[in-house]
């Protein structure tokens, strides 16, 4: 091992990388002699063991993506499944998504229809079997705006909100305790959003539920990146009781991997640790370094980190140019040599699944060289005239609701510049 990505957390927020088949599932194809060595070598880079040529032992893994039988059979997911749960943290993303783009069709708003009960049961399964931390079952409401809110039978805000009821007071009845739970927020609006809000936090009260009450909180839809809204919501739910140490001890925020982010909760998760939960844990996720590599071909190339500029990453097709950058394992070794492709053609599974172990790892560099940066004194550009960890901590160390408030009002524009 050449890399332990452990040994460069620290205190930041943790980025994980949402695992996509086409990079954990071996491939039951037959491919030719030249190619076999190849695939040999992508089925080594399993970065959750220790013994790979880089460490990083955190994931996230859509119930969207894989098989939910939960007996062992020749699934090729050994990634996940037989990890080491001791040495690493697996988060399930209960599919949500699916629901929403109308590939789970099922009358969801009716909690007997048998084909919503199937894979109600089948995700809380699995879960509980491979997951440390798992995302509820929840309906999205931004499937009423598309042409699939009929293959769920959620038409409106509110059939949304019956629908995750439903799936919640399932799992609530069922969660066996082996895999810890995060309530997902939602809402397209701010009425919404806190009316979401107001309905479903009660799934995360200890008081109402004992040890079956949710474990932590996960934002989604319209506002998960919208830190007004958010910094409004963490205040709340500190007021409610609702982030105690022990208890809700985890915030995962979905679909979200910018470099700023990365600051942006690293900065976030300080102050809630400082004032309000020292073992509070912040984690955000996307699948950006398998699906530029699958879709498109793309390597990720050296981020811009200049102070004062834009932070983001950079990517390239490889179209007959694979240049190396940092001290990627895969630019410089023999393997680097080997990622060539002729311009147009379209290159073999195992090319991309290279292209995707290297994307893996320079992401987990750039957010590790983001916060480092940050805590030297460099800032992206949308952090300029303003000091974002000082606003955190003034909002957080209240121990009034209306003081905290009225802090995140007065510094809306610097919490609006930050969002993502």
């Amino acid at each position: 091992m050449r890399w332990d990505f452990r040994r460069t957390q620290d205190d930041y927020a943790i980025y994980l990388p949402a695992l996509q088949k086409s990079y954990f599932a071996s491939s039951s194809k037959t491919h030719s002699e030249d190619e076999n060595w190849l695939y040999e070598l992508c089925e080594q880079h399993d970065f959750l063991k220790e013994n790979q040529l880089f460490y990083y032992p955190y994931a996230l893994m859509s119930t969207g993506h894989i098989n939910l039988a939960t007996k062992d059979g020749k699934f090729h997911e050994d990634m996940y499944r037989k990890r080491d749960r001791t040495k690493t943290i697996l988060v399930g993303d209960s599919g949500g998504y699916q629901i929403g783009s109308g590939a789970w069709p099922a009358d969801w708003t009716n909690e007997d229809d048998n084909a919503a009960y199937v894979k109600r049961t089948m995700i809380l399964e699995w879960m509980d079997k491979f997951c440390d931390y798992g995302i509820t079952l929840d309906v999205p409401p931004w499937l009423i705006d598309h042409e699939t809110s009929d293959s769920s039978k959620c038409y409106t805000f509110s059939d949304c909100v019956g629908a995750t009821k439903i799936n919640h007071d399932y799992w609530i009845e069922n969660r066996t305790g082996a895999c810890k739970f995060l309530n997902v927020l939602h809402g397209q609006n701010k009425s919404d959003a806190w009316s979401w809000y107001q309905t479903f936090k009660h799934y995360s009260d200890p008081k109402q539920y004992a040890d079956k009450a949710f474990d932590g909180w996960s934002f989604g839809g319209h506002y998960k990146g919208w830190m007004p809204h958010i910094t409004d919501v963490l205040v709340q739910l500190f007021h409610d009781g609702l982030l105690a140490q022990g208890k809700h001890d985890w915030l995962h925020f979905l679909g979200v991997s910018t470099l700023p982010a990365a600051v942006t909760l690293t900065c976030l998760q300080r102050a809630l640790r400082k004032f309000i939960n020292p073992k509070i844990t912040l984690t955000f996720d996307s699948s950006s370094p398998f699906l530029s590599a699958q879709k498109h071909g793309c390597y990720l190339s050296h981020p811009n980190l200049v102070h004062n500029e834009k932070w983001s990453f950079t990517s390239k097709k490889l179209d007959g140019g694979f240049y190396p950058i940092w001290r990627s394992p895969i630019c410089n070794s023999v393997y680097g040599e080997l990622l060539r492709t002729t311009e147009g053609e379209r290159a073999s599974p195992a090319v991309n699944k290279l292209l995707a172990i290297h994307n893996c790892w320079l992401m987990f560099n750039a957010f590790h060289a983001a916060n480092n940066l940050y805590d030297r004194g460099n800032r992206p550009k949308q952090f300029e005239g303003f000091d974002i960890q000082k606003i955190f901590n003034d909002i957080f160390c209240q121990y009034d609701l209306n003081p905290s408030k009225q802090i995140i009002a007065d510094n809306f524009d610097a919490l609006r510049a930050v969002s993502f």
